[in-house]
């Protein structure tokens, strides 16, 4: 949550295409924080999207992230 705020408040800097889906893809079930808030239900979306492998399902890593040898 934190390196996805960080990486907005750098805009129009732009990051790797890769991690720019992660962002996009955490944004549809985590919002910005805007202003102070309580953030333990989206500490937990962020930790379930985690749990799950689903931030990283459809974006093209490279193979020494996914943990392939090859």
């Amino acid at each position: 949550m934190c390196g996805a705020q960080g990486i907005e408040f750098r805009a129009p800097l732009k990051t790797s295409p890769a991690l720019q889906s992660v962002v996009a893809q955490l944004r549809q079930s985590v919002p910005t924080v805007v202003e102070d808030r309580y953030l333990a239900p989206s500490i937990e979306s962020a930790a379930a999207l985690i749990g799950e492998g689903s931030l990283t399902t459809n974006v093209d890593l490279p193979k020494f992230v996914r943990g392939r040898s090859e």
